[in-house]
């Protein structure tokens, strides 16, 4: 699709935009989530945990591809020197690799690796992990090149800038 640059930013509009929505949209809802009335409060709470942890996964894909297949779309798509780009965005945190490996194990499988009970560990930091993936994607916007990459997800990603995780 790099040869393409505007079928690239057309679904960069929809698609990507969609995945950095969901992904700080839940982030934020899981902050501002309180038993209160809810009718039932721990399915509400584990289906914004899930989301969460499905976009989070998602988005460290994009950001830091593993195994690409031929059809799937990453950030490497929006340079015309990708290297460059791998460069200035750096290796992958231990936050993220952590929080996308209990993505796969907790919630995309049912393998044993699941964490049993509610131990501090079983919590996500998703504070960190929101500042970890603002602090990506904001280099990513301001590098990528404006052929490829819809001014729909610039203005969504620069519009964080200076919000609070």
């Amino acid at each position: 699709m790099n040869k393409f640059p505007e079928k690239l930013k057309k679904f960069s509009e929809e698609h990507l935009y969609y995945e950095i929505w969901m992904f700080f949209s839940v982030a934020k809802a899981i902050k501002q989530f309180r038993q209160g009335d809810a009718l039932n409060y721990q399915t509400i709470k584990n289906a914004l945990i899930e989301s969460f942890a499905i976009h989070t996964r998602n988005m460290i894909d994009f950001l830091y591809p593993r195994g690409r297949r031929n059809d799937d779309i990453t950030a490497l798509d929006f340079f015309d020197k990708p290297m460059e780009w791998e460069e200035k965005r750096g290796k992958i945190s231990d936050t993220l690799k952590k929080a996308r490996k209990r993505a796969d194990k907790e919630v995309a499988h049912l393998t044993k690796k699941r964490i049993s009970g509610t131990p501090p560990e079983k919590s996500w930091d998703v504070v960190e992990i929101m500042k970890e993936i603002n602090d990506k994607l904001i280099v990513f916007v301001e590098d990528a090149d404006p052929k490829r990459l819809s001014k729909k997800v610039i203005d969504f990603v620069k519009g964080l800038q200076g919000q609070q995780a």
